[in-house]
């Protein structure tokens, strides 16, 4: 493929004619940034939210894997949506989803209709974002440059993140928390307004048609992942197996499972092919992202017992970490282009330094949880771990990308999303609250000070996770070039 920059500069065919050359590509990172701080629930105000509504906390969290639910299971149908509708099609479409879904979530605790919405605007939020990415793909990787193209996508991804939660946290604190939805409702409809005024209809390789496309399948993927996050997150609540609900989750959610592969193998273009989990190393990548997000589970559950309820900062002074998060995540995938574009060192090395950064965290934390901690002592751990979190994705994505061909790619990153917002997040979220109770009720007993109790049951925990993460880091590390002859002649005098 030519280079891009011999045909002159970049040009958005969807965009009108009047609008500057050099302002173009911009436009469309600044898009899908507002795009990535549209949420329907956001974690930073859930006590609020959970406060002045009816909704239990594992309702909120649920509401919450919905939106991560739709956003992951859409990957395989983007580009067939990208060769039927045309950009400007494509974003009235979204954005008009995503105002509709933001007005809702504040009026309503019918947890039907809040699933409905949050799965539909998880949806829209990732087919938007696909779309502004795509559309300026060769400005910003031209010849298909994917070690400088993954870093960059991260960057525009998971920074906003950070931001959104931070503003969030102040809108909450002054005002309410129907603010944000209300100031993003704001921005789409500002997006809405441009798209109409400044964008026209400009097909790519003309009209495309959907037919042949397995709705059904998609709709049964889309219930697997909002199962297994049900039984993740209300396992505990319902009392896992003596609850006739999560019995009969288990029950429909196998039944899910045996619909799913079973269409792999008998119908003729299901939504996600048989081939795209043949590949060997798929396997290992799953699995790495699995324990990746379980463990990631750690801010949410252990530092944030440890902050707000032995600590008692308040959400203002906690705003702060999401920033120094952001700046961990800008910095990870900084050093990621770095280390893929520049210097071309190995990916498998670049995941084990993420790795190291996640364990390097979890010591942090370890030795500096207790009664005293000041706010400030957690800015470099924090750093640390969103700079390891941005490294292991980049990493581990272009580390797919290596092996797997472009039209069962994007049906891996659905895979991807069902273990890690499936099963990946909930499950670690259950885990460390089910240690979390289970800890407190064991160290009651030798000691009535429940602030003591709580700390060393924090530690506790700390301590099986970095446990459980230099094993983790032993396995990716025998995955390494230098370590493989080892463990090739290991494995012969085993056998033998």
């Amino acid at each position: 493929m030519a280079d891009w920059s011999e045909k002159g500069p970049f040009k958005a065919m969807s965009l009108k004619q009047f609008i500057p050359i050099k302002l173009q590509p911009w436009i469309f990172v600044l898009l899908a940034i507002i795009f990535q701080t549209s949420n329907v629930v956001y974690p930073a105000s859930l006590m609020a939210m959970k406060s002045e509504t009816s909704l239990l906390n594992e309702d909120i969290m649920m509401c919450l894997y919905a939106a991560f639910a739709g956003m992951n299971i859409a990957f395989p149908m983007m580009w067939r949506f990208k060769f039927t509708f045309t950009t400007k099609e494509i974003l009235t479409i979204c954005v008009s989803t995503m105002i509709v879904c933001n007005l809702i979530v504040p009026l309503t605790t019918f947890m039907p209709l809040l699933l409905f919405v949050c799965f539909l605007c998880g949806f829209a939020k990732m087919w938007a974002t696909f779309e502004c990415i795509s559309t300026i793909n060769p400005w910003l990787a031209p010849n298909l440059d994917f070690p400088k193209f993954f870093p960059l996508l991260y960057m525009m991804i998971l920074c906003p993140i950070y931001i959104s939660s931070a503003i969030d946290i102040n809108l909450t604190y002054y005002f309410s928390w129907q603010s944000m939805h209300y100031l993003v409702t704001g921005m789409l409809l500002l997006v809405f307004l441009f798209v109409r005024l400044f964008m026209r209809k400009f097909y790519l390789m003309g009209k495309g048609k959907l037919l042949g496309f397995d709705f059904t399948g998609l709709i049964l993927w889309s219930l697997l992942m909002i199962q297994m996050s049900f039984i993740a997150i209300y396992g505990e609540h319902y009392n896992w197996l003596d609850s006739e609900v999560i019995r009969f989750i288990i029950g429909t959610c196998l039944i899910t499972v045996g619909l799913c592969f079973g269409r792999m193998y008998f119908i003729r273009h299901p939504y996600i092919k048989w081939d795209a989990l043949a590949y060997k190393r798929i396997p290992v990548a799953l699995f790495l992202f699995f324990i990746m997000d379980a463990i990631m589970e750690t801010p949410n559950s252990l530092q944030g017992i440890l902050t707000t309820q032995l600590l008692g900062f308040d959400t203002l002074n906690l705003s702060k970490l999401q920033w120094w998060g952001a700046l961990g995540t800008f910095l990870g995938c900084l050093f990621s282009l770095w280390w893929l574009r520049y210097v071309r060192l190995p990916i498998i090395r670049l995941a084990f330094f993420g790795f190291l950064c996640a364990l390097m965290y979890q010591c942090a934390m370890y030795f500096l949880t207790s009664e005293n901690l000041k706010l400030s002592y957690l800015y470099v751990p924090t750093v640390l771990r969103t700079f390891g979190y941005a490294s292991l994705y980049c990493s581990l994505t272009y580390y797919m990308k290596e092996f797997i061909p472009f039209d069962h790619f994007l049906q891996v990153l659905a895979i991807t999303g069902v273990i890690r917002s499936g099963v990946g997040g909930s499950v670690g979220s259950a885990l460390y609250g089910y240690g979390m109770r289970y800890a407190i009720a064991k160290n009651s007993v030798t000691n009535s000070q429940i602030n003591e109790v709580m700390a060393v049951s924090i530690k506790e925990l700390w301590g099986i996770t970095i446990i459980v993460c230099i094993f983790i880091f032993l396995f990716v590390l025998l995955f390494d070039t230098p370590a493989r002859p080892f463990v090739r002649k290991l494995y012969k005098m085993v056998k033998q």
